[in-house]
């Protein structure tokens, strides 16, 4: 057999934090940066940058402005972007924001986008001495002078000790499309249980306009407009590339014995097709696929501080069945070291192809902290993999090795 090397790298990341408060101001500077030395040269783009921010809190007037590379929590913004975030309290009970900046796609994208811009508003409600919290937004993305989405939402949640509720919602007016909508609810009760059912609807990806060059050789709007596609069929298009996610979840756990709790989990999901147009080949979507786990999870079971999970799984899914068991353990070794093996086995059993595929996992994470401002992790594992497809069978053994420090300063 002939061994291949299929990923070595020295990958360094940086996180800085810095702040400083007194009685007027509250400031401060974020920095989350990486970059990945690839020995395989396979990487194109090594360096990473995900946040990169100064953020300034002005208590008296109840002003605050970020300004950098940063993400925004809800107000109609789609990851992270290149900008300004500006917020003003207007009394106990409302705030005001504004954006703009250039949209991230990736934080391997080092440069600003200047192509591509963000802008929008939003209202924060509180209602005095209440639970709830609402949020207004409106939105608008361009890109080469090109309307890429214009989309208008809010958030409304509640949360209380017992219970919580939390939903979202964004509508592209350009579009005339629900791009998303969302509810999470959670209730605590007695013995640690906890209860949740989420629903989701989605366009995977996102609805933009910038959408339609998605499967095209061509990496601009503009030179899609320049070959004499009005903005009507440009957003024909992106709808073809942009299908419907629809998924609802339930579960539960509850703590049945001090050192004992059990954990379920049920969930159906769908992908809808897709419609084939200006070359890119359709989709015929998904069925709605199942999957069921039953998890069992325990403290102190053979050592002191030792914490254990036991998982089922099963899932129907659109080419096959799958049928899973893991098990995994974190044991505490004096006070600087925790050793935590983990083995993990899956059966597939396609049904669009004659076949089934089997899979060993077996993995172990040793973790040494020495002081508080260091930590090591190494992380060795490997994967045997038998499939056998139409009469095909192939065998495969896999290694892996992970090793990373950390330093606090």
């Amino acid at each position: 057999s002939e061994w291949e090397n299929l990923q070595s790298a020295w990958i360094t990341d940086l996180n800085l934090n810095g702040r400083y408060r007194d009685e007027d101001v509250d400031a401060k500077v974020m920095v989350s940066a990486g970059y990945w030395n690839d020995f395989n040269n396979d990487t194109l783009n090594p360096e990473r940058l995900s946040s990169a921010y100064a953020d300034v809190y002005h208590k008296g007037t109840g002003q605050q402005v970020r300004a950098g590379r940063q993400t925004t929590s809800g107000e109609g913004v789609l990851g992270r972007y290149d900008g300004v975030h500006y917020s003003k309290s207007m009394g106990q009970q409302f705030a005001v924001n504004g954006i703009v900046g250039h949209p991230v796609l990736s934080s391997r994208d080092i440069d600003i986008n200047s192509d591509a811009l963000l802008y929008g508003v939003s209202l924060d409600f509180t209602p005095a001495q209440s639970r709830w919290k609402h949020n207004l937004f409106v939105t608008e993305q361009t890109v080469n002078g090109l309307l890429d989405r214009r989309a208008v939402g809010g958030e409304v949640n509640f949360i209380d000790r017992n219970q919580s509720w939390l939903s979202y919602l964004d509508y592209d007016v350009n579009f005339s499309e629900l791009n998303t909508a969302m509810l999470n609810a959670n209730w605590f009760g007695d013995d640690e249980s906890h209860y949740y059912v989420p629903l989701d609807y989605r366009r995977s990806p996102v609805l933009t306009l910038s959408n339609a060059l998605i499967g095209q050789t061509l990496t601009d709007l503009d030179q899609l407009a320049a070959l004499g596609f009005t903005d009507a069929e440009l957003e024909e298009v992106a709808l073809d590339r942009s299908a419907i996610s629809q998924s609802v979840a339930t579960g539960a756990s509850r703590r049945f014995h001090p050192h004992h709790r059990w954990a379920v989990d049920a969930s159906l999901w769908k992908l809808s097709g897709l419609e084939e147009s200006l070359g890119v080949p359709g989709f015929d979507g998904t069925d709605l696929e199942t999957s069921v786990s039953v998890q069992l999870i325990s403290n102190d079971l053979v050592w002191q501080r030792d914490l254990s999970w036991f998982t089922l799984r099963y899932a129907d899914l659109t080419s096959s069945q799958l049928y899973s068991v893991s098990a995994e353990t974190r044991v505490p070794i004096g006070t600087r070291w925790r050793i935590r093996p983990k083995l993990q086995i899956y059966q597939r059993s396609f049904s669009e192809v004659d076949g089934s595929e089997t899979s060993v996992q077996p993995l172990v994470r040793l973790q040494y902290q020495p002081d508080k401002a260091w930590n090591f992790e190494l992380d060795a594992g490997s994967e045997w993999l038998s499939s056998d497809q139409n009469g095909i069978s192939v065998e495969r053994l896999d290694y892996l090795v992970y090793l990373r420090g950390d330093w606090l300063f």
